[in-house]
This record gives C-alpha cells, sequence and structure tokens, in this order.
C-alpha cells in the first residue's frame, strides 16, 4: 500500500508538466472518447511500468525504510523437547514428548474454540488466529518427529519405544485436527463470499455436530493427561458424530430435492459435514492410542 501511494504521488508530481503532450496523443490514438479513456489507462499503466522497473529493487529498499515490515510472529515451535536429555535418559525424553503432546493438545482446545466463534458467529478477526494455531500445530509436530528420531536413535526398549510411538501418534492426530480447523475456516470465507449463507436449519444441525465433536475433543485430550478411562466415552460419541453426519447429509438432499438450499452455497455442505467428522474420527484414535492395552512403560 505505501508503495502505491508513492508511485501516485510521483506521477501526480510530472504529470502537469506533460499533460498538453499527453493529451494530443491519447486523441491522436482514437476517434472515440470511450476508447481514448481506455487507451489512455493503458498507456499511463504502461509508462509507469516502463519509468519505475528499472528502478524495482532500489524503491523497494527506499520504502521498507520509510515504512518497515511489521515483525512476523513466528510458530512456537516446543517448550519441553531438550535435545540435552535424550543422550543421558532417554525415558525422561520421553517423558518430555508426553507434556509436549499436552501442550499439543492445549492448542488443539484453542483452535477449536476459534473456529466456532468463527464459523457459527462469524468473528472474523478470529480468523488469523486460527491459522496461526493451525501453523502452531504444524511446527510443534514436527519438532517431537525430530525429537522421536532422536531418541530411536538413542537406544530405547521396546515398552519405551511403543510409548513413544503412542505420543508420536497423537501428535500426528492433533495436527490433523488443526488441518480440519484450517478447511473449516476456508468454508466460511465461502459462505460469506455467497449472497446466501445455508438455512437456519442447516447451520442448527451443522452447529450440533461441531458441539458434539468439541466435547469428544476435550474428552480425548483430557485422556492423555490421566492414561486413565475418560469419563466421556470418546469412541461412542466420535460414533454419534458420524451418525449425525449420516443424517445431516440425508436431510440436505431433500433440501436440495425439494429446492429449499441454494446449490450455490450448499456445494459446500456435505464437505463441512466431513471435515468436523473427521475431526471426532482424530479424537478417538487419540483415546485408542492414550489407552492402549499393550504393556508400556509408566512415564512420569
Amino acid at each position: 500500500y505505501a508503495a502505491t501511494y508513492v508511485v501516485r504521488d510521483i506521477d501526480e508530481c510530472m504529470l502537469p508538466t506533460l499533460m498538453q503532450d499527453y493529451r494530443g496523443l491519447i486523441k491522436a490514438t482514437a476517434a472515440s472518447i470511450e476508447q481514448q479513456i481506455a487507451n489512455a489507462h493503458t498507456l499511463f499503466n504502461l509508462c509507469n511500468m516502463i519509468i519505475f522497473l528499472p528502478f524495482v529493487g532500489i524503491f523497494a529498499k527506499t520504502i521498507r525504510k520509510i515504512i518497515p515490515d511489521a515483525e512476523r510472529k513466528e510458530p512456537e515451535t516446543n517448550r519441553y523437547l531438550d535435545t540435552k536429555i535424550i543422550a543421558l535418559t532417554p525415558i525422561i525424553a520421553i517423558a518430555a514428548v508426553k507434556n509436549e503432546c499436552i501442550h499439543m493438545g492445549n492448542v488443539t482446545e484453542k483452535i477449536m474454540d476459534a473456529t466456532e466463534d468463527v464459523f457459527f458467529d462469524k468473528h472474523d478477526e478470529l480468523k488469523e488466529t486460527i491459522r496461526e494455531y493451525e501453523n502452531q500445530l504444524d511446527a510443534i509436530h514436527k519438532s517431537i518427529l525430530e525429537y522421536s528420531e532422536r531418541i530411536f536413535h538413542a537406544g530405547i526398549s521396546d515398552d519405551a519405544a511403543q510409548s513413544l510411538n503412542r505420543y508420536i501418534t497423537c501428535a500426528g492426530d492433533r495436527e490433523r485436527i488443526g488441518d480440519n480447523c484450517k478447511k473449516l475456516r476456508r468454508f466460511y470465507e465461502y459462505r460469506q463470499s455467497k449472497a446466501k449463507d445455508f438455512s437456519e436449519e442447516a447451520l442448527e444441525g451443522v452447529r450440533g455436530m461441531f458441539e458434539c465433536t468439541h466435547e469428544t475433543v476435550l474428552a480425548a485430550l483430557q485422556a492423555l493427561s490421566t492414561e486413565d478411562k475418560a469419563a466421556i466415552d470418546v469412541i461412542g460419541m466420535s460414533l454419534k458424530v458420524r451418525e449425525m453426519e449420516v443424517s445431516l447429509r440425508t436431510m440436505h438432499m431433500v433440501r436440495l430435492t425439494q429446492g429449499t438450499c441454494d446449490p450455490d452455497t450448499g456445494i459446500i455442505f456435505v464437505d463441512i459435514l466431513g471435515a468436523i467428522e473427521h475431526i471426532a474420527y482424530r479424537a478417538s484414535k487419540i483415546e485408542m492410542a492414550a489407552l492402549a492395552k499393550s504393556k508400556l512403560v509408566k512415564i512420569a
């Protein structure tokens, strides 16, 4: 934006001195006023490009000195993954991975909250927050994978490897939940770009499905923290979400048949249901990994 204003100001300074010649040139290009106006715009932009193109590098540096770029906030990669621990006590390093997964779960809760606020309550100011949380989940997941690879190379028992694999799986499922929250943000933006939104009946059904999924995710995240049977049956709740998806999909097809659903907006309805159901599916995988019945090393 700053560059645009600077170019415009330079043009305004130069144009008065060249206006008479410019008018004569434009009049010579066409007979009709409409065509002269079109030619004037084209020639003006072409001249701008020819004049400023050789100075793009210098121009960009000057603009950045006048108005510095805003500082970019890098996503937090991890809190607990200290590489020095691996060589000393690999078992404690596995505990660090578990703690990082729990930290990742906290970010997952936040992105679910922000997604609900944006998608259903139209809090547009939180759209960027969803992107930041999703980037953070990606960064933490990558850190966990790299850290875990070092632990495996350090040499650990089979039971310890099983525990570590559980945490790696849980981290991956959290990252996938973030991916689907990002999808829902894009679907919301698509809805906003259309003249008509979903019907109240459709939105109410989707909200109910999302709220059930949200509860499923929270219960699954708690399961890893306690490594005990969750108060809410996550597997059962994820199956309930799946049933809700089938029901809402059927109702959507009925509305399309009856002509009560706008096809232009409704084209993404099934995709939205699929994204929400996939979040619940990932939550069930988190619980299954957290409560695995195989022989495991107890990690403090």
